[in-house]
């Protein structure tokens, strides 16, 4: 009867964390965009020139290594580089990054965690289940859904695979090399990551390996810091860290609502209490357990198996919320989908190291903190469809900051969705067009002011449905206008992805993006558009059909 219940119970949580996953990645899918993203505009690589390194003063890091804001991301921009060389700063590695280090952080957890001797199917099954529905859960939509977030997951990664590094396996040479590797892209991928160093030399030590190595790992830490620390300056919006002791209870108790920032934010979903407070008690809950299972690996002498690897992972997000505390505690307390990224992880540890502590004892206990955890779970499923919908309707003001550099309008009220400063991106885009670059990479972005019929047939009336809902004028912009509508694809049941608008001489004067469904089958999708007319109702509105070759009049 017991192992019927362990089974039911591990079968479920696989079967939320699946579905949670493949909901998540549905939503990339569906609203990635090309648009380049607030800090992103900053980090635009145009040509080569960023990549020469040339003959540079010594006290002058290369573009790779200059500070962004308090972060050294370099291993970032080789993925922006990356990004721009192979697919045209079209987003799409840095996409398939994102989701690829996500996956890889939850097959790399799991691995740890089912490698611990004596458990069963359903512990191994349940424990898949938890990692997969926490990690992905789409809470942390705005991670998922911003090409530049590849540091908030890539950091993580590379911390829990360089403690998994040195905490399996037999110590060698070439283990060593690949543990400074490993700590160096996390220095290199995010401010947080200069504690991956720190926490990796006494770990070293904990798990016994030979001193001649800890101390080439604590050489190769003090290089990494001193070469971070190469020029650093304090960003002027953050508070200085060598000040934190005047402000000790505000850092304590945004580290506090950090690490229980997930239960906060579902809470703040249900509209069940005050968010920040239960994000204390929970947060004050999980340091608890940490400091307990911490000191219990210590008296047991644990220095084998998962334990150890999932310890530092836990002191890992403490350090970090520690540290993003002494910077942006005059902020306010942190209640954000992209710090939920890593505190998931912190979750998912502590969860982990629960389940493989208390089995030991029975299969009853197992049960127990099987149920004890399916709240949180049930919650996660839950309101997985509500956060895909923050994470969708986050989108649609991106796509109107689209559709106003494609058109050509000058829209600040658009343009501020995709960066604060509005004239940056207004700058900025004539040299993306010119270059065929992000939003521009795309050849349907050079039809404006040319003929529609060259490069579209029209198509049968028939084959879609929709029409222009609304028009305004842009500002005191004479002829700019934004228009809003809606279309259907009815011969493939799709929504068009994209939109024109031609003028009454059949010449392309704008352009529209699709967003979300409507509700409903076959009511079509909303979309967002800008174009420029003398007179609004001169200017017709097309789906285009076909993948571009067809455009069908709404």
């Amino acid at each position: 009867m017991l192992t019927a219940v362990e089974r039911a119970l591990a079968v479920l949580a696989l079967a939320a964390g699946g579905y949670i996953c493949l909901t998540t990645l549905a939503m990339v899918a569906q609203c990635w965009t090309a648009l380049p993203h607030w800090d992103q505009w900053d980090n635009l690589i145009l040509g080569f020139d960023k990549l020469y390194w040339g003959v540079i003063p010594l006290d002058v890091p290369h573009w790779f290594f200059i500070q962004h804001n308090e972060h050294r991301i370099a291993v970032p921009r080789l993925i922006f580089t990356i990004d721009r060389f192979l697919v045209a700063s079209t987003n799409k590695v840095n996409f398939f990054c994102l989701g690829a280090i996500q996956l890889s952080l939850a097959g790399l957890v799991i691995y740890i965690a089912i490698r611990a001797s004596g458990q069963r199917i359903a512990e191994k099954i349940w424990i898949a289940g938890i990692v997969l529905a926490l990690l992905f859960s789409a809470m942390q939509w705005e991670n998922f859904l911003w090409g530049f977030q590849v540091q908030f997951l890539g950091v993580t990664l590379a911390a829990v695979a360089t403690f998994a590094t040195v905490a399996s396996g037999r110590p060698s040479v070439v283990r060593l090399i690949w543990v400074i590797v490993l700590q160096s892209i996390a220095v290199y991928t995010m401010s947080s990551g200069v504690l991956v160093p720190i926490l990796t030399v006494p770990l070293a030590l904990w798990v016994t390996w030979p001193r001649r190595y800890v101390v080439v790992l604590g050489l190769a830490g003090a290089a990494l810091l001193a070469g971070y620390l190469w020029g650093y300056h304090v960003p002027a919006h953050d508070d200085d860290p060598m000040r934190a002791n005047g402000h000790i209870r505000d850092v304590l108790f945004y580290v506090l609502s950090e690490m229980g920032a997930p239960f906060g934010i579902l809470v703040q979903e249900a509209q069940i209490g005050d968010p920040q407070r239960w994000s204390q008690v929970c947060g004050a809950v999980g340091v608890l357990l940490s400091g307990g299972f911490a000191i219990d690996m210590l008296r047991r002498r644990e220095r084998g198996g998962p334990f150890p690897t999932l310890i530092a992972a836990i002191l890992f997000a403490l350090g970090m919320a520690s540290l993003t505390a002494l910077g942006r505690v005059k902020f306010g307390l942190p209640l954000s989908s992209r710090y939920s990224s890593l505190i998931l992880l912190f979750w998912a540890c502590l969860i982990i190291i629960a389940m493989l502590r208390i089995r030991g004892h029975g299969i009853w206990p197992g049960i127990l903190v099987m149920v004890a955890v399916l709240p949180l779970l049930l919650c996660l499923v839950y309101y997985q469809p509500a956060f895909r919908a923050i994470g969708r309707a986050w989108t649609l003001p991106r796509l109107e900051a689209t559709t106003a550099l494609l058109a050509n309008v000058d829209d600040p009220k658009a343009l501020q969705h995709s960066y604060p400063i509005a004239a940056i991106p207004w700058q900025r885009a004539p040299l993306l067009r010119e270059r065929h670059l992000s939003i521009f990479a795309e050849e349907w972005t050079d039809w404006l002011g040319t003929p529609l019929a060259e490069h579209a047939r029209p198509a049968d009336p028939a084959r879609c449905r929709g029409g222009i809902d609304q028009v305004s004028a842009v500002g005191d912009s004479l002829g700019a206008w934004r228009a809003g509508g809606w279309a259907w694809d009815v011969e493939r049941r799709a929504v068009p992805a994209r939109i024109v608008f031609a003028d009454s001489s059949g010449r392309v004067a704008g352009y529209g993006l699709t967003g979300p469904l409507k509700s409903g089958s076959g009511d079509g999708g909303g979309w967002r558009g800008h174009f420029t007319a003398v007179q609004p109702g001169s200017v017709v509105a097309f789906a285009l059909l076909d993948d571009g070759r067809s455009a069908c009049r709404l």
